[in-house]
């Protein structure tokens, strides 16, 4: 009964946000919808944001006018267009913010990124992938109790993905604050030093993004390996992460749960067979465009309740890889370009009870085939 009211509740959130969005430009609807701005819902608010972001009609002049009602959460992913000077009042405005999410505010300043941190004491979420003006400056300030990073303490998820002018001084002030933090991502940051991970992987996590990041190696596994066993998902794609680094490393992971270590071309077979003992809980694992072969994902089709397995690329890859797979738990399978895959494989895929999913461009699978995977609900990409 609580269920279907609170879907009944966002069905209606939603329609009446529709509804703001569709007849905003009639002058006198719209003057309705300001005055009313201060006194409505929270979640209103937010949800007309959204929408107006999804229609792809917000403006800076529409933005300045919801700011002031907005109290928890604010998401302009993707809104490029927004100057730094309407950004600047997010902190003014907003100061009790939970999540802020700016993904792609490509003219987000260091001055307004610090007055954010300076202001939103409340901020549990902050993302501000592809921020590439984003330097480490505005994570380093002076001790005043006035003017210190206070955002930074209630901090939980922080991603700064694709910041590629940071080179890692901000780890500082993230090991110094960030106590509550737990989920990390610096994917493509390519110019962090392994002293700025071996700073930042001083703290316990539950997920780590650190992707493409040249300094991602062995000894910072090491430095990672005792705070461990909370850790949940660890994507290390293109990195120098070698097989005898995650092989001492797994074993410290015991809840992980999605492991993301493709285009890493010095892994091999011996990374597959150490997640078949070290990991049981493992149900996402991606090896794309690496040199592994049957032997390793054998070891972990058969070892490892894999949910979600994305092998794109694996030239090595043939039918003897899926050999025993019809009673796995599989749900998504991604063998793109693994050109030695026959008919036999698909076959055997469809089998596969929870199955939905195939990635098979670049694969010999015959229409027939083909059809009769579809024909039971499996889904081709």
């Amino acid at each position: 009964m609580e269920e279907n009211e609170a879907n009944h509740s966002d069905t209606l959130l939603e329609y009446c946000a529709k509804q703001m969005v569709r007849n905003w430009d009639n002058r006198k609807y719209r003057s309705q919808i300001i005055r009313r701005l201060h006194t409505a819902n929270v979640d209103v608010v937010d949800s007309i944001v959204d929408e107006f972001i999804k229609e792809k009609k917000l403006s800076e002049g529409i933005l300045c006018q919801f700011l002031p009602s907005i109290c928890y959460h604010l998401n302009l992913t993707g809104c490029d267009f927004l100057r730094n000077s309407v950004l600047r009042q997010i902190s003014f405005y907003c100061k009790n913010l939970n999540v802020l999410v700016l993904d792609g505010c490509k003219q987000l300043s260091n001055y307004t990124l610090q007055y954010i941190l300076q202001n939103c004491w409340k901020l549990e979420v902050l993302s501000l992938k592809g921020c590439y003006l984003i330097t480490d400056g505005p994570f380093i300030t002076s001790c005043s109790l006035f003017y210190g990073l206070h955002a930074l303490v209630s901090l939980r998820r922080l991603s700064l993905s694709r910041c590629s002018q940071l080179y890692g001084e901000f780890a500082i002030a993230v090991v110094k604050n960030c106590s509550q933090l737990c989920d990390l991502d610096i994917s493509y940051c390519r110019h962090i030093t392994q002293d700025a991970l071996m700073k930042l992987f001083s703290l316990y996590y539950t997920q780590i993004n650190a992707s493409y990041i040249p300094a991602m190696n062995d000894e910072v596994l090491a430095q990672l390996a005792p705070r461990c066993e909370s850790l949940r998902s660890l994507q290390v794609a293109h990195t120098s992460i070698t097989d005898a680094g995650l092989a001492s490393f797994l074993p410290h992971c015991p809840n992980l749960r999605v492991l993301d270590i493709s285009n890493s071309t010095v892994l091999t077979d011996a990374a597959l067979l150490c997640l078949s003992t070290a990991t049981p809980k493992l149900h996402s694992l991606a090896v794309d465009n690496n040199a592994v072969t049957d032997r390793g994902v054998c070891a972990v089709l058969s070892k490892v309740p894999i949910r979600r397995l994305s092998i794109a690329f694996c030239s090595a890859i043939t039918d003897a890889s899926f050999s025993s797979v019809e009673d796995s738990q599989l749900e998504e399978v991604n063998v793109t370009w693994c050109g030695k895959l026959t008919d036999a494989t698909f076959q055997r895929l469809q089998n596969c009870r929870k199955l939905l999913k195939v990635g098979i461009s670049g694969c010999a699978i015959s229409k027939p085939v083909q059809h009769l995977c579809e024909a039971k609900g499996v889904v081709f990409f």
